[in-house]
C-alpha cells in the first residue's frame, strides 16, 4: 500500500494542473493517476485546441468565479502550455473577425470569438511528455496503467486498483468524459449529492477544405450557435479542425468520432461537429443513458462501428453504399473506410435531433457555400458526455469532505483550458486546508 497527502484520478488538464499547482504551492506528497499509459487525457493529447476565453469550456456561475479571476487564472494556464512549444496566438485580425459575426448574425445565427491556440496533435504528444517530465522534477509521483476500480473511504480514502491500495487523505477526482460513468457509480455508494446534467448528441462533418478556408483563415476554430426553427433546440459547431482528420474515439462497449489536426501535415479537408445540447425531464432523467442507448444503437447497425453517410443520401432517405458512394462527388474521407460502415443514420438517430441538425447545417449553408452539398459526408455517432454535475462549494469540494472533483467529466468545464481552470480550482480548495 502507497500513501500520500493528496491522490488525484485522472491524468487529463484538469488533473495535471492540480498536480501541478498543490507541487508548487506545498510540500504535500502528490500522487497523479490513470488508467492510460499518457497523460493529457483525449482532448490535450489529440489536437490540442486552448480557447483562451471563460465564455467557451467553463460557466462562471457554476464556478463562482468573476471574470478577472477566471482570466487570470486562463492567462496562467496559457502560460504554462506555453513554456514548453511557442504556441501562436490564433484570430489576430479584429476587423475581419467583425465581418464575420455581422454576416452570421444577419442570417439568425451567433458567432462566438475567443483567443485561441492550437498545439496540434504532433505537437501536443511533446508538450504532454515535457509536462510529465516538469511533474515528476517538482516530486509529484505519476502512476500510469494505474486502473482505479473502486474507492473507498475510511479514515482515509482508499483506492482499489489491480495492482495495490492508494491510500490519501485528499482525492481530487477528474475522471474526464471516458470515466465519468464509472465515477458516477463510486460517487452514488459514497453518497455523494449530484444531479442529472446535460449531453451534446451530433454528427461529425466533413468538407473539402476550400469551403471553410475563408471562414477559418479568419477563425481557426469558429463557435456558431443557433435555435432552431423546427424544434427551438439549441445547437452549436463544437473542434473545427482545419485540414485535420476525422478519428475513432473508443469506449467499453461503443465507438464514437472525433476530429483532429496536426500542426505540421495537413489533409485536403476540414471536419467539425454540429451538435444539440439535450437535458432531460421527468420520467427520465438519465442524460448519460439516453447518450449511451444512441450510440449503442448506432454501433448495432454499424457492425461494432460508427456510421458513414452522404448528405445526398441522408436527404434522399436511403443509406449510402459502396456502388453509389461518389454519386454526389470525389470527396475522400479522411478516416478509412475499414473503419466505418456506410450506412443510414436516420436509422439509429431520433428524428428531433436530426431534423435539428439538417436544419442547422442548411443554414450554415446560408453564410459559407458548400456546407449543405450532397457529397459532404456525415458521421455518427458524435456525442460529447458530461454525465452529472456534482454539488460542490467555490473549491469544488463535494459534500464529502475531502473529496475534490474537476474537469469535463464531472460537469465543471468543456475543454482543455476549462478542464485545466478547476483542477487548479480543487487544488486551492486543499491547500487552503493547510
Amino acid at each position: 500500500m502507497k500513501t500520500f497527502d493528496v491522490a488525484i484520478v485522472g491524468a487529463g488538464p484538469a488533473g495535471m494542473f492540480a498536480a501541478l499547482h498543490l507541487s508548487q504551492n506545498s510540500n504535500l506528497k502528490v500522487c497523479l493517476i490513470d488508467k492510460n499509459n499518457f497523460l493529457g487525457g483525449n482532448g490535450a493529447r489529440t489536437d490540442g485546441k486552448l480557447n483562451l476565453s471563460y465564455g467557451i469550456g467553463m460557466d462562471l456561475e457554476e464556478l463562482k468565479l468573476t471574470p478577472d479571476e477566471a482570466l487570470e487564472m486562463i492567462d496562467d494556464i496559457d502560460k504554462q502550455f506555453s513554456q514548453f512549444i511557442p504556441l501562436e496566438d490564433l484570430n489576430n485580425d479584429s476587423e475581419k473577425i467583425k465581418f464575420w459575426q455581422n454576416v452570421f448574425h444577419e442570417k439568425g445565427m451567433n458567432l462566438v470569438f475567443a483567443r485561441q491556440k492550437h498545439m496540434g496533435t504532433d505537437r501536443a504528444f511533446k508538450i504532454m511528455n515535457a509536462f510529465k517530465e516538469l511533474l515528476e522534477s517538482r516530486n509529484v509521483t505519476i502512476l500510469l496503467n494505474f486502473e482505479v476500480k473502486d474507492i473507498v473511504k475510511n479514515e482515509f480514502f482508499e483506492l482499489l486498483t489491480e495492482k495495490e491500495t492508494i491510500k490519501s487523505k485528499y482525492l481530487i477526482v477528474a475522471p474526464g468524459r471516458n470515466f465519468a460513468y464509472w465515477f458516477r457509480k463510486v460517487a452514488e455508494k459514497l453518497n455523494v449529492k449530484w444531479n442529472y446534467g446535460r449531453i451534446d448528441v451530433g454528427l461529425r462533418v466533413e468538407v473539402p477544405h476550400e469551403v471553410m478556408k475563408p471562414l477559418t483563415d479568419v477563425i481557426y476554430d469558429p463557435k456558431i450557435k443557433f435555435i432552431t426553427s423546427s424544434h427551438n433546440d439549441r445547437v452549436r459547431t463544437f473542434c473545427t479542425n482545419p485540414q485535420g482528420f476525422v478519428t475513432i474515439e473508443a469506449y467499453d462497449d461503443f465507438k464514437l468520432v472525433n476530429g483532429h489536426a496536426l500542426y505540421n501535415y495537413k489533409s485536403k479537408n476540414t471536419n467539425f461537429a454540429i451538435l444539440q445540447t439535450i437535458g432531460l425531464h421527468d420520467p427520465f432523467v438519465d442524460t448519460t443513458n439516453y447518450g449511451r442507448n444512441i450510440a449503442i444503437n448506432v454501433n448495432l447497425l454499424g457492425g461494432n462501428k460508427p456510421i458513414l453517410q452522404r448528405l445526398g443520401d441522408l436527404l434522399a432517405g436511403r443509406r449510402s453504399k459502396t456502388f453509389r458512394f461518389y454519386d454526389y462527388g470525389n470527396l475522400e474521407p479522411t478516416l478509412s473506410l475499414n473503419s466505418v460502415t456506410l450506412g443510414d443514420i436516420s436509422m439509429t438517430y431520433p428524428q428531433r435531433v436530426l431534423e435539428n441538425l439538417v436544419e442547422f447545417l442548411k443554414r450554415l449553408d446560408l453564410v459559407v457555400r458548400g456546407l449543405f452539398h450532397p457529397q459532404i459526408l456525415l458521421y455518427a455517432p458524435e456525442i460529447k458526455f458530461y454525465d452529472v454535475v456534482y454539488e460542490t462549494d467555490k473549491f469544488l469540494e463535494t459534500t464529502l469532505e475531502n473529496l475534490f472533483v474537476a474537469g469535463d467529466g464531472v460537469g465543471k468545464s468543456r475543454g482543455i483550458v476549462g478542464a485545466a481552470l478547476t483542477g487548479i480550482l480543487a487544488a486551492n480548495g486543499i491547500l487552503r486546508k493547510l
